[in-house]
């Protein structure tokens, strides 16, 4: 998983000249540890019992909402070295890994206003206004060069990602015979909501900007339906996956970005499913927060994004996963 590294960290100012290089592949092999409760430390019978008692089972939501950025995109690489540039640009200093890392929990111009060494009420006399204005000045600057280099090589789902997508069930999309028409109308409500059950609504939050969500699905979606069958027949796998998310925000579309948690509402009401039903998954313990202020049915962590495990284990996170092959086991019966 990625974490930051203890060796020397790289500061070296990148200019709007090297800007092939950024988000170039850099680590690798993220997907090497054990799935966990986020509360093992109790021991497992007690941490089962209070898991149960305060989230749902995750194979039972209807609804499943990603964030993108260290969750289902490898994009770090891509976020720091843009920033480099944007900071280089105004004459600020660079910033280094690890504090890239920690501030990816903001959203882009409450992070970049950090960056540039501000903060919403400082001693200095910089009030929230400077904080904001800086902060959307740079913002403005950073989402137009990251959007524009997204690509499968600075925003890659991580291995297994897709697989896990495409295994998420969902409602067939034949049209219905008569006889099952006249099924339908005999059915109960309660035999409706049993089937509704069988499939899962889809849907990304982040606190990058939306053009940058739709961009990185849209790059590895295709991918998905290409890579996985060859019948121009098949409905579900030749357009890829990306028409599954049926609600797909980010900080600039919601009245607050995380961990306030309006953008997840949002989406829970677009796909039409109640926040208790549904569950949330980040790399960030500002996403956990999000999902319990939203009150959400289970807030699932990952280890192998921007922030260690150590840091994932203090959110309030119902269930931490530190491989992608844990986190479909987790969803999927």
């Amino acid at each position: 998983h990625i974490t930051t590294t203890a060796t020397t960290t790289t500061t070296t100012t990148t200019t709007t000249a090297t800007i092939a290089t950024i988000g170039a592949p850099h680590y690798k092999n993220k997907n090497k540890c054990n799935y966990r409760f986020a509360l093992s430390t109790m021991g497992t019978d007690a941490a089962d019992d209070k898991v149960k008692a305060i989230a749902i089972d995750p194979r039972d939501a209807r609804g499943v909402i990603f964030d993108i950025d260290g969750t289902l995109a490898d994009s770090w690489k891509l976020g720091f070295d843009a920033t480099q540039v944007v900071l280089t640009n105004n004459n600020i200093s660079p910033i280094t890994e690890e504090l890239y890392h920690d501030c990816t929990r903001y959203c882009t111009p409450d992070r970049l206003a950090r960056h540039a060494g501000l903060l919403p009420n400082d001693e200095n006399g910089n009030g929230k206004e400077t904080f904001q204005s800086v902060g959307n000045r740079l913002a403005a600057e950073f989402d137009d060069l990251y959007v524009g280099l997204v690509s499968l090589e600075t925003a890659g789902f991580y291995d297994g990602i897709q697989d896990l997508l495409f295994a998420l069930p969902q409602e067939p999309k034949e049209e219905s015979t008569s006889n099952e028409d006249e099924q339908i109308i005999g059915a109960t409500k309660e035999e409706e909501k049993e089937k509704e059950k069988k499939y899962v609504k889809v849907a990304a939050l982040t606190n990058a900007c939306v053009a940058y969500a739709h961009a990185v699905l849209k790059t590895n979606c295709p991918i998905l339906g290409n890579s996985r069958s060859n019948d121009d027949d098949d409905d579900d796998r030749k357009g890829g996956i990306y028409d599954r998310f049926e609600s797909i925000h980010g900080a600039d579309t919601v009245p607050k970005p995380k961990p306030d948690p309006s953008g997840l509402l949002q989406c829970c009401n677009e796909i039409d499913i109640d926040p208790k039903e549904c569950v949330y998954i980040g790399d960030s313990p500002s996403d956990a927060v999000a999902a319990k202020n939203a009150g959400f049915g289970a807030a699932i962590g990952v280890s192998w994004g921007s922030h260690p495990l150590e840091s994932v284990q203090q959110a309030p996170f119902d269930y931490i996963c530190e491989t992608v092959d844990e986190l479909r086991d987790l969803l999927i019966n």
